[in-house]
């Protein structure tokens, strides 16, 4: 099986086909503040426990149990009981992924290419 380990979470991916991908998500602890990201595809998630999930321009939402999101969709996860474990489906990709502020401008473009170049900034 393969595992994606990140900063704040380790991805475990279970089985993809065409661009569909199913893996789990446990996710260790909160993304930086005011620091948000997308991903390459829209997204449904299937949460064992419950997190918060923050978007831009819109006060944080507590998910419980099921989640979501468009591919390109700025957000970020906070922990509010600790480590939290998810089942995502993706599809297809259609975008890039990308870092924003708070204020939505872009930060950086596709910054998981290429995770061991000495100049990445770790978000």
């Amino acid at each position: 099986m393969k595992v994606s380990r990140r900063d704040n979470l380790d991805r475990y991916y279970l089985v993809s086909w065409r661009g569909w991908a199913l893996f789990a998500h446990h996710i260790h602890h909160d993304e930086r503040p005011n620091v948000y990201h997308s991903h390459p595809w829209s997204w449904v998630s299937l949460i064992l426990g419950c997190y918060n999930d923050h978007r831009i321009g819109a006060p944080p939402r507590r998910a419980w149990l099921f989640n979501w999101c468009k591919a390109g969709e700025p957000h970020r996860v906070t922990l509010p009981r600790g480590p939290v474990w998810s089942l995502c489906l993706h599809v297809p990709r259609s975008v890039r992924w990308a870092v924003f502020d708070a204020a939505g401008k872009i930060l950086e473009i596709e910054p998981w290419r290429g995770v061991d170049h000495p100049e990445r900034t770790a978000y």
